[in-house]
């Protein structure tokens, strides 16, 4: 198939050629490039008019399809799937939405063999009324028939009902579980997500991506790595995700979740790690800090790894040539994946373009070498709008001084350091147009960056991160035909209402996968 873009404004993402007038898609590549467009140059080309459609821009913007740097996809589709207490502004709200759940779960799992499961995500104990997670005495009243599980939004903590707790069996010395007010944590909390997603079966698994690629292109999304799967051997979510590749509507870009080089290797796959978590999330209290949180004076978070286990890990990994990436949010974590790092890049020099999830608290010493070691930074600006600025979560814990230092956008780029975005969906939307918006409009003036640079974390450098650079993320000759038609120029309008652009057309591969209105199908676009 053969069309020609034109009639609107085209940003590239290309340094050499910023704008231009014209695409010619061919067979799902861009085949060429005009810097303008007239009758002249349709004539001395090789597009023929005649036998090709066109799409017309209307004078829209199109821009290079969106990268998410960081998505659970699993997560992601069944929080379309699973009670949604996202908003909920008391426990009276919450449990509501609860309730109102526990017939249709009852009634589903008389259709099935396996146990009856009520799952609830996003609860933000922060924001409700009274600042706390519910209790399992409160969800037991609810129901003492059935398990009920309920995630906190960062998914670094839950709460269970008694029910919950006799399914989970936790292990006497487990750390983090509160077994007397069902609240888990750390390690209990990983054990919970393990054993609640093994009564998963596989067509809710394919059903969960499905779903989340669909939300996914709606927001521009062409591409996503996808960071999914543990260290659970019985666990398949990687090998559904690559069964599933080709039916789904974006492409994705696979970061296993483990410290198995072998069975990545099996998988053929050239990246490893993904949310492999050195430590928790603030939110939860348990990012790895060198200052204690103000709230919980006592407390400065915990390492998940040793010194020695991580290195291990990272030498094996860049020894047989794979690309490493860890979870560490606070500075004390940062500093033990940037030490371990350090360590290997003396013996191996090789472009490694390792990375760091998160990397939300550093040091000024810590910038300096992360920019120094090469290492790209995996992060997600839409953090600050929802829990950065004044009165809200990162200042609670952390008090202002620190609060303001978080996610130093403008002293990162500064530094040479590549940074790219994403939206560790579904802690955050699946929303590009935020994560630029909140960049942009971070609540410390210092750690702004301007609309090309934040448009450059889910584009440009988003393709870099994961050695796709000559095949995504900006508009030129034989690169993917993936693209993203806005109802604004995203570099002209108020920095302010970024996020209230609307996303018109999505097209990937050179097909439309997403029109406006027609959100349901493949759109016929070509005239």
């Amino acid at each position: 198939m053969e069309y020609l873009i034109t009639n609107g404004k085209i940003f590239t993402m290309d340094a050499v050629h910023p704008e231009v007038g014209g695409i010619l898609v061919r067979d799902g590549k861009i085949a060429k490039v005009f810097d303008s467009f007239s009758d002249f140059d349709i004539r001395n080309s090789e597009f023929d008019i005649q036998h090709s459609g066109v799409i017309d821009l209307e004078g829209k913007t199109l821009l290079p399809g969106f990268i998410d740097s960081h998505v659970h996809l699993l997560h992601t589709g069944l929080s379309y799937m699973d009670v949604n207490l996202e908003g909920a502004e008391n426990l009276e709200e919450v449990f509501e939405r609860i309730v109102k759940n526990v017939k249709l779960t009852m009634s589903s799992a008389k259709l099935t063999s396996g146990q009856p499961i009520l799952r609830a995500g996003q609860l933000a104990p922060e924001i409700l009324k009274e600042k706390r997670y519910p209790t399992r005495a409160e969800l037991d009243g609810i129901s003492e028939e059935i398990p009920i599980y309920v995630r906190r939004r960062d998914g670094h903590s839950s709460v269970v009902n008694t029910k919950g707790l006799e399914f989970l069996r936790l292990p006497e010395e487990i750390e983090g579980a509160d077994r007397e007010n069902g609240i888990l944590k750390r390690q209990a909390n990983g054990w919970a997500w393990r054993c609640f997603l093994k009564c998963l079966s596989g067509e809710e698994k394919s059903q969960a991506f499905r779903k989340a690629c669909k939300a996914a292109i709606r927001k521009g999304l062409t591409s996503l790595n996808v960071l999914d799967g543990n260290e659970d051997p019985k666990r398949d979510d990687i090998e559904v995700i690559l069964q599933l590749q080709d039916e789904l509507s974006c492409d994705l870009i696979p970061f296993f979740q483990t410290t198995d080089v072998r069975r990545v290797e099996k998988l053929s796959l050239p990246r490893i790690g993904g949310c492999v978590s050195l430590d928790g999330s603030i939110g939860s209290h348990s990012a790895a800090l060198f200052e204690p949180y103000v709230d919980e004076p006592e407390n400065r978070g915990r390492l998940y790894f040793e010194d020695q286990e991580l290195e291990a890990f990272v030498r094996n990994s860049v020894e047989r040539g794979l690309q490493v990436t860890v979870h560490a949010i606070g500075d004390r974590a940062v500093e033990q994946i940037l030490k371990a790092y350090e360590k290997q890049f003396k013996i191996e020099k090789s472009n490694h373009r390792c990375r760091i999830e998160h990397a939300e608290i550093l040091t000024e010493d810590q910038i300096g070498r992360i920019s120094d070691s090469g290492i790209t930074l995996s992060m997600q600006p839409a953090f600050e709008e929802f829990w950065g600025g004044s009165g809200k979560m990162y200042e609670e814990r952390l008090g202002k001084e620190r609060a303001k230092g978080m996610n130093p956008f403008r002293r990162l780029l500064d530094h040479g350091i590549k940074v790219c975005g994403g939206s560790d969906s579904p802690i955050t939307p699946l929303d590009p147009l935020l994560g630029i918006h909140s960049a942009v409009n971070h609540p410390t003036p210092e750690s702004r960056v301007a609309v090309e640079e934040a448009t450059g974390m889910f584009t440009t450098t988003g393709a870099w991160a994961c050695f796709r650079e000559k095949e995504i993320g900006k508009i030129a000759q034989g690169f993917q035909a993936d693209f993203v038609v806005l109802s604004e120029d995203l570099f002209s309008v108020s920095s302010e209402k970024i996020r209230e652009i609307e996303i018109l057309k999505v097209i990937r591969k050179g097909e439309v996968a997403y029109e406006k209105g027609d959100p349901n199908r493949v759109a016929q676009a070509l005239k």
